[in-house]
């Protein structure tokens, strides 16, 4: 018998469109046309956790284009992006201890905006990329090539903000193909050296710049952030999801120490790698979401104030307290006593 695989179309989460239509407002363009252009319901707009088709978001911006004139509005809108904007994610990234790691929470928790901008981060020895990948777009999708855009100029701009020592990116490169448009890239990513044609969408930093505090760092805040965004993404991706049910397993089972893949695999009734497949599949790894839920437990653990730094090192499966004090250093900024208290 022959199977067909089942491919979901790309969503948009409604906050976005609203930021669209709030920033070509602001340039004297009523939103009803545009809504009408993009065949969005009024109504619809006033529900900004509403997730909607892609290819209506992609009309919406040529309706944009079409009624502003500018070529170049995914990188003025994303200019003009503020954390305040992204909700509980740009709150989140905001408190994190040091940029790598909010670039680290901005892929784990985009689909938090939709499914229709992938980010992934990629490291080198002494850059940081972040790289922005548009799924089911065919050919030179217009709508596709701003949302791209619209991210990019935000992240920079939001980074810049936020870093201590207010970063800027080292290279831009866009698979933009448009060499009228370079002037565009070049004004909003200086002083950054940008590379059109590229195979990629990738913004990258120096790895100096990301690893240093951010100004607006806040361990306990990022605690709180990090668990409700974990939550949300757990009750969005719904009672099918793979990482849903590991960190259920994890958590329920904790009382015998953090198990591997095989045991948990094994309670869900599937080899190591289908599970490893389907996590994938989600974006993840077991590693990814150990690491997660080590991050996790030793938040709870220290603010009961019921253990030692070092049982709790043992607790979550460190080799010795040394190494659950750098971990937790990464994860946050701080040490776990100074945490504690």
């Amino acid at each position: 018998m022959e199977t067909h695989t089942v491919t979901r179309a790309p969503l948009v989460r409604m906050s976005i469109v609203r930021d669209i239509l709030y920033f070509v407002e602001q340039q004297g363009v009523e939103r009803h046309l545009l809504l009408l252009d993009a065949g969005i319901r009024p109504e619809d707009v006033e529900n900004p956790e509403l997730m909607i088709p892609r290819h209506q978001v992609d009309l919406l911006w040529q309706a944009a284009i079409h009624a502003t004139g500018n070529i170049n509005l995914g990188l003025a809108m994303g200019s003009h992006t503020h954390p305040g904007v992204l909700g509980l994610a740009g709150h989140l990234y905001q408190s994190c201890p040091h940029l790598l790691e909010a670039m680290r929470c901005l892929e784990r928790f985009n689909p938090l905006f939709g499914t229709s901008v992938q980010i992934k981060v990629l490291e080198t020895e002494d850059r940081v990329g972040l790289r922005f990948s548009s799924v089911g777009s065919v050919g030179r999708n217009l709508g596709a090539r701003q949302a791209l855009d619209a991210w990019m100029s935000a992240v920079r701009h939001i980074f810049e903000k936020a870093g201590a020592a207010r970063p800027k990116p080292a290279l831009v490169q866009t698979s933009c193909t448009r060499p009228e448009r370079e002037a565009a890239y070049l004004t909003h990513f200086a002083p950054a050296r940008v590379e059109l044609f590229a195979a990629e969408d990738v913004i990258w930093y120096s790895r100096a710049d990301v690893e240093a505090p951010q100004i607006t760092s806040d361990p306990e805040l990022y605690r709180q952030f990090l668990t409700m965004a974990r939550e949300k993404l757990d009750a969005q991706e719904g009672s099918d999801s793979a990482v849903a049910a590991v960190r259920q397993l994890l958590n329920q089972t904790f009382n015998q120490g953090f198990h591997g893949i095989e045991f948990i695999a094994d309670k869900m009734h599937m080899t190591p790698r289908t599970l490893q497949r389907r996590l994938q599949a989600q974006g993840y790894t077991f590693s990814q979401i150990l690491e997660e839920m080590k991050q996790e437990m030793s938040f709870k653990l220290l603010k009961s104030k019921q253990y030692s730094v070092s049982e709790i090192a043992y607790m979550l499966g460190f080799s010795e307290p040394g190494s659950f004090s750098r971990s937790f250093r990464k994860w946050t900024g701080t040490t776990p006593k100074h945490f504690m208290n």
